[in-house]
């Protein structure tokens, strides 16, 4: 606990070469000890400090040659430590209060971090399922990647696409693919009759009398003749 000097202590410890009193009034009052030093031995001086009333302490007088005088009530000199541990304590004060703001707003950042991470993870997946959709849409037709032009052709004969043998098969690829752009074209115009009635179904080819093939099934072996021409053209 820190001393409360009167002059009379203060200027005591000056004479007589009192180093822990010096030190300590030349930390807290360095003007009144400077006074005191200058006054030195003065027995004069000594005897007008010895009269002066307790509360007369180093601390108001310290005040006055700052120029700040004091004029509190004599019990102010009671309450002389906890007036200078006070910055002190507010400095800790403020020292903890923004400690724990400061733990609390990285508390809060990081929770922040994990919300956001979690929903991009969310985000990922679904965007994943997405991709493999289309990827499950897009192979879900022919691969003509994988066929001949022989293959191609065939292809292109049976599904009723006009085209010349012995052509390349990248050629064979564009035709295909432009008969499925229209086909799905119309596959989407025809979605949209949500009322069309069914078609009939066809009967079964009948056979002519006495057991003759009927014309329809004649033209359809006439049609598996030519194919059987077409791939005779490539030399197979």
């Amino acid at each position: 606990m820190a001393k409360n000097w009167t002059m009379a202590e203060a200027a005591e410890a000056v004479i007589n070469n009192d180093k822990v009193g010096i030190c300590d009034l030349g930390k807290r009052f360095p003007n009144v000890a400077v006074a005191l030093a200058k006054m030195g031995n003065n027995e004069g001086a000594m005897t007008i400090i010895n009269a002066l009333p307790e509360y007369v302490t180093a601390r108001k007088v310290e005040a006055v040659l700052k120029g700040d005088v004091d004029t509190s009530a004599e019990g102010d000199d009671d309450s002389d430590d906890e007036e200078e541990d006070a910055p002190k304590k507010a400095k800790k004060a403020t020292k903890s209060d923004d400690a724990k703001k400061e733990a609390a707003r990285e508390r809060a950042r990081k929770r922040r971090e994990a919300r956001k991470a979690t929903a991009k993870k969310a985000v990922d997946a679904l965007e994943e399922d997405a991709d493999n959709e289309d990827s499950e849409d897009e192979s879900d037709g022919d691969d003509y990647s994988s066929m001949n032009a022989v293959e191609l052709f065939k292809l292109c004969k049976k599904r009723g696409i006009k085209a010349q043998p012995k052509m390349k098969a990248a050629e064979y690829v564009k035709l295909l693919e432009a008969a499925d752009a229209k086909d799905d074209t119309d596959e989407d115009e025809n979605d949209d009759w949500e009322d069309e009635e069914e078609k009939p179904t066809k009967a079964p080819a009948k056979s002519g009398k006495r057991g003759r093939p009927s014309k329809k099934v004649e033209k359809a072996e006439a049609e598996d003749a030519e194919e059987d021409d077409d791939d005779g053209e490539w030399d197979i």
